[in-house]
C-alpha cells in the first residue's frame, strides 16, 4: 500500500488499505484468543473477542466467520441447557417450570424434535396427574357415599 501511494499519492484504495493494515497488529492477539476460546468450548467468550476484532477491523473476514460460528455454538449451548432444564423439571414434577423451559427451547429451535417430544411428555404427565386427582376425589366421594357426585367425577 505504501508503494501504491508512492506511485499514485491520491489513490483512495491505497490509503484505506494502509490505514487498515496499520490497525491490524492490535487485533491479531484478540483474533487468536477468540479462536482458542472457541476451540476450548467457551463460545460466549469467543463471541466477545470476535466482536472486539470486528469493532477494530470491520472488514476482517476471519472474525466475521468466527463470530458466526461462536454465536451458533452459544445458541446450541442455550438450546441444550433449556431442553435439559425442561427434562429435569418434568422428572421432578415441576410442570410449570418444564413448560417455561420448553417454550424457551422452542424459541431457539421452533421445529426441533426434542421440543415436540418434551411437550408431549409434559401433556402426558399433566394428564396422569389430573387422572390421579380425579381417582382420589372419586374415592373420597365413594367413602362419603355421595354416589352421584362420584359418578360425575369418574365420567
Amino acid at each position: 500500500f505504501e508503494l501504491a501511494q508512492q506511485i499514485e499519492p491520491g489513490n483512495p484504495r491505497a490509503a484505506a488499505g494502509l490505514k487498515r493494515t496499520g490497525g491490524l497488529a492490535p487485533v491479531l492477539p484478540a483474533l487468536a484468543a477468540a479462536e482458542t476460546a472457541l476451540g476450548a468450548g467457551n463460545a460466549a467468550r469467543a463471541a466477545e473477542l470476535y466482536q472486539q476484532v470486528l469493532e477494530a477491523d470491520p472488514q476482517n473476514a476471519a472474525a466475521a466467520e468466527g463470530l458466526k460460528r461462536a454465536r451458533g455454538a452459544v445458541s446450541d449451548e442455550a438450546y441444550a441447557r433449556q431442553v435439559g432444564d425442561a427434562l429435569a423439571s418434568l422428572r421432578a414434577g415441576r410442570y410449570d417450570e418444564a413448560r417455561q423451559a420448553l417454550e424457551r427451547a422452542r424459541a431457539l429451535r421452533p421445529q426441533a424434535a426434542e421440543v415436540a417430544a418434551g411437550f408431549a411428555e409434559l401433556a402426558s404427565a399433566l394428564a396422569g396427574r389430573d387422572l390421579s386427582g380425579a381417582r382420589a376425589r372419586g374415592s373420597e366421594l365413594e367413602a362419603a357415599e355421595r354416589w352421584a357426585e362420584a359418578l360425575t367425577v369418574y365420567e
